[in-house]
């Protein structure tokens, strides 16, 4: 579950969007677009446990692949087979992406976000396909002339599959090595939602917390107000009414909102309007 500030803070962020554009049909914004930049960060974290993850998953794979190369070459001297041609073909190319992936992980002048999805992609996708070759080879016969090949296929086997499993981590259960990862991407997965939620309710309510913020606010009218402060003050107004927080916590996540994302005097002038506001909400009507 992702931490209640991470959520706060993305659905001000799409709020914040909505004011901007002066948005009054929700359905025309471009949300798909405006996520993709908005989780920007996160999804940088998750690439980069990604990439640690895979890396982990592989750290003994040459030592794993090498009496897989080298029983398998033998074999194939002998009785030339296509399956087995295939899979001493894709453990050399799984070698040869993870050999990059360290190289731009180890180069911080190559290891750039885009480069380094692209081979860490490449890696999974080449285990997996790898790992589908071996399955058929072990489904056939076992004899005593491939039983050494296949022996050494099911110790590579198992790596391949540590390594597949990291293709979805939201799926990743009960395994302490990755635990940090299969976090992380389910926090990802479900920050989306509830932040789009939360800012799109808050926004729904958009007339009713200018009416309140022009009765607060004397000689001023809302649209003045910094895009900022005004997408600050939706939310705590939102969520002082209607999700019935307790006063001193709203204040005090708006301040942290107002100090991090407006100007100096964004936070005691915040701070103000929600001071008044809770009196106003307390006082019967």
């Amino acid at each position: 579950m992702p931490h209640q500030s991470t959520i706060r803070k993305t659905a001000l962020s799409l709020i914040y969007a909505l004011l901007e554009q002066h948005c009054e049909d929700v359905s025309s914004f471009p949300l798909r677009e405006f996520w993709e930049i908005a989780l920007e960060k996160e999804n940088l974290h998750l690439q980069q446990a990604l990439t640690k993850a895979v890396l982990h998953a592989c750290r003994s794979a040459e030592d794993l692949a090498a009496p897989v190369l080298k029983r398998g070459q033998e074999l194939v001297e002998h009785v030339p087979q296509t399956e087995i041609i295939r899979v001493l073909s894709a453990t050399e190319n799984l070698l040869s992406a993870l050999a990059e992936l360290r190289s731009r992980v180890g180069d911080k002048r190559r290891n750039t976000v885009m480069e380094t999805r692209k081979v860490t992609e490449r890696v999974l996708r080449t285990a997996r396909q790898l790992a589908d070759k071996i399955a058929d080879i072990l489904s056939g016969q076992e004899s005593t002339h491939n039983a050494a090949f296949f022996a050494s296929l099911r110790r590579w086997q198992k790596t391949l599959h540590e390594c597949v499993a990291l293709e979805n981590p939201v799926q990743i259960d009960n395994n302490m090595e990755y635990i940090g990862l299969s976090r992380c991407a389910k926090e990802l997965a479900i920050l989306q939602p509830q932040a789009e939620n939360l800012a799109l309710d808050v926004y729904s309510h958009r007339e009713e917390w200018e009416d309140c913020l022009r009765r607060l606010l004397r000689n001023y009218i809302p649209q003045r107000l910094d895009i900022v402060d005004r997408a600050i003050l939706y939310l705590s107004l939102y969520e002082l009414k209607y999700r019935g927080l307790e006063a001193p916590i709203v204040i005090s996540e708006a301040n942290n909102l107002a100090h991090e994302f407006s100007g100096a005097k964004s936070s005691p002038f915040v701070h103000g309007v929600l001071a008044a506001a809770v009196e106003e909400l307390a006082t019967p009507q």
